[in-house]
């Protein structure tokens, strides 16, 4: 199990508890399911207007009955007890399938620990590349931990709705 000493910035500079982030072999999809969509409402506002994050988190939910993520190796984070972000990757090509932090946990390093678990990982197979299609709010959050973007592109939503997306790659020197 990977542990982040806790960090200040909790409220009025209080001490946040530990962050504890781990492998999870088999995850809960309603548990992943609700929290992702808690991140799309609190984080994709910033680059998304309400009928695509209506239509963002109608796909959310039909790749999760449909367990698009199946076969994904999956990493959850943890503070005080309670579940805070996870993300996962493929193991066979490097995709970042997912990594969605809690709202009020962003800016606290979840994201970061995740990411650091998932390229920790990827590097124990091998890989030399990670690569995600990042949403457009993502992007910042990817640039500063080493991702350059490629292409500027759309995925399309069950519903019709186009979602602009940056494909986002990462050598991973492995």
């Amino acid at each position: 199990m990977r542990r982040s000493p806790g960090r200040r910035g909790g409220p009025k500079g209080t001490s946040l508890p530990p962050l504890h982030v781990e492998a999870c072999a088999t995850p809960d999809p309603a548990l992943l399911l609700e929290l992702q969509l808690r991140a799309i409402r609190h984080h994709g506002g910033e680059a998304y207007g309400p009928s695509e994050l209506s239509a963002w988190c109608d796909a959310a939910r039909e790749d999760a009955e449909a367990g698009l993520l199946r076969g994904f190796q999956t990493y959850v984070a943890h503070r005080g007890g309670h579940l805070v972000g996870y993300g996962c990757f493929s193991g066979e090509d490097g995709l970042i399938g997912a990594l969605y932090v809690e709202g009020d946990q962003m800016g606290q390093g979840v994201g970061t620990a995740l990411l650091a678990a998932l390229e920790a990982a990827a590097l124990a197979q091998r890989m030399r590349t990670l690569y995600v299609h990042a949403s457009l709010n993502a992007v910042p959050f990817y640039l500063r931990r080493g991702f350059t973007a490629l292409v500027s592109n759309a995925y399309e939503l069950p519903s019709g709705l186009q979602l602009a997306m940056v494909r986002m790659v990462k050598d991973l020197g492995g």
